[in-house]
């Protein structure tokens, strides 16, 4: 298992990654810990794309409608 999955299991509450006893509230937690890595992947790794102010207000609605609505 990837070192970094097993460290958001222990996270999301799993005190044992190997554990085959998952409950829904593991799996709200383990799957918005999942969600936020990958975004914040996501951001650090992305290159400053802008070469306009609209290109940068169209990238902030999509990110505000990404937060709100997934």
């Amino acid at each position: 298992m990837n070192k970094r999955i097993a460290e958001l299991m222990i996270e999301a509450g799993k005190t044992i990654p190997g554990d085959k006893h998952i409950d829904a509230d593991f799996c709200e937690k383990f799957a918005e810990l999942i969600v936020r890595e990958c975004v914040q992947t996501l951001l650090d790794n992305t290159p400053e794309l802008f070469t306009n102010e609209a290109a940068e207000e169209d990238w902030d609605r999509g990110y505000r409608y990404g937060k709100i609505y997934m």
